[in-house]
């Protein structure tokens, strides 16, 4: 079976549900956390798993997670990028950029508490930024007396909370964080759960391929290097070689990619996800908010497009009509949003620009489809949308 070099996926959910614990937990029993990091976690003489990822001292003072602790590790082959996403309401932004970077998701449920509103909310706006993939860490069960029937009842709960969506793996597992019940082994207090445990499932479970194929260089800045010009941004879609041909957004001149440099150094080859800068052999004048792709999937300006909206200040999600400043990868413009449907905490709305934009849809490059809404007066971030479909008048300057 082939795997994708990393799987990144996020814990989340209510706050006090043990997502730094476990977390905390299952890198520990896989000795994955440096002897010096678990003598700092060492209270009273026992580990305090949660204070594994919990790096920030106000997080170790008020005892929750408000930033985003990335862990990395590897394990049987396969290797692992972390995202454990703070779960207090006023920090639903932390764990938004996270969902919009993981393949799967890590949901937790406190037995003793059940299925609560921020469970909920989570899951939908990991479904928002399109993670299908979900383990529903039913956590605490050793409080819960390890009860089979609690374990199912929170099953149902969960999955009327939810309701049916499609495409979308939904599974259970019943788990004890702080004693190490189905994180890495199989429980033996649990003898009628006979699925796999948290670990196994990571090592097994499958993440769909992007949708496409088709190169995406969002222009970020310009970089000079010598006597050359090269041209900086986070590459997208598919890996990109030296030697290759690019179209560029605004007129579809084609160029060839003589150098990539990553890292400080040159590289024949270059990987999606990576910040790269790239040298045209050609001589070309390119500016932040451009866009450089590949033949087989051209890029779309456009002014019209209609958007899920994630609200980050739930004020304007009274509003029918939002001005805002739109930006979009590197590219910002004066829009106006109009809200048509709410769904709380997503909208559906129809967005227009006062002047054409590069975009893509989020579903086939999320890099160019996924944007943000600020606010002009306090330059401050109202929502997080992602491109649905473009329409209204569109341009192709591919010649």
């Amino acid at each position: 079976m082939t795997h994708r070099q990393t799987l990144h996926f996020l814990t989340c959910g209510h706050v006090d549900d043990g997502k730094s614990t476990l977390i905390g937990r299952l890198l520990y029993d896989i000795g994955a956390v440096p002897d010096d990091q678990v003598q700092g976690a060492m209270v009273d003489g026992k580990v305090d798993y949660s204070r594994l990822t919990d790096g920030l001292e106000d997080e170790r003072a008020q005892g929750i997670t408000i930033d985003v602790a990335y862990r990395f590790f590897r394990y049987g082959g396969r290797h692992y990028r972390i995202a454990d996403t703070p779960g207090h309401v006023q920090y639903v932004r932390n764990m938004a950029v996270a969902a919009a970077n993981s393949d799967c998701a890590l949901i937790l449920v406190d037995a003793t508490h059940g299925v609560r509103e921020q469970t909920l909310r989570h899951s939908k706006i990991a479904l928002f930024f399109g993670i299908r993939h979900f383990i529903i860490a039913v956590n605490k069960m050793d409080l819960a007396g390890y009860d089979e029937s609690r374990f199912n009842k929170i099953q149902e709960s969960y999955r009327d909370g939810l309701g049916e969506i499609p495409d979308v793996t939904l599974t259970f597992i019943p788990v004890s964080a702080i004693n190490g019940d189905n994180l890495s082994a199989s429980s033996m207090n649990m003898p009628w759960y006979r699925g796999p445990n948290l670990l196994e499932y990571l090592a097994e479970v499958e993440v769909p391929a992007p949708p496409t194929s088709s190169v995406r260089l969002p222009v970020q800045s310009t970089i000079r290097l010598e006597e050359k010009r090269g041209y900086h941004g986070v590459l997208g879609g598919d890996n990109l070689q030296a030697g290759d041909v690019l179209h560029v957004a605004d007129t579809g001149m084609l160029i060839t990619i003589s150098e990539i440099y990553h890292g400080g150094r040159a590289t024949a080859r270059a990987l999606p996800g990576q910040a790269i800068t790239v040298v045209p052999a050609e001589e070309v004048d390119l500016s932040r908010g451009n866009v450089l792709y590949g033949a087989s999937a051209p890029v779309r300006y456009a002014d019209a497009f209609t958007a899920a909206l994630l609200w980050l200040d739930p004020a304007f999600a009274q509003l029918e009509t939002v001005p805002a400043i739109i930006k979009i990868h590197h590219c910002e413009e004066q829009a106006e949003a109009q809200i048509k449907v709410l769904r709380d905490p997503i909208a559906e709305a129809q967005i227009f620009t006062a002047s054409p934009i590069p975009m893509d849809a989020y579903s086939t490059h999320r890099a160019t489809g996924l944007f943000l809404l600020i606010q002009p007066e306090t330059e401050k971030v109202i929502a997080v949308g992602t491109v649905q479909s473009l329409q209204g008048k569109e341009w192709n300057f591919s010649i």
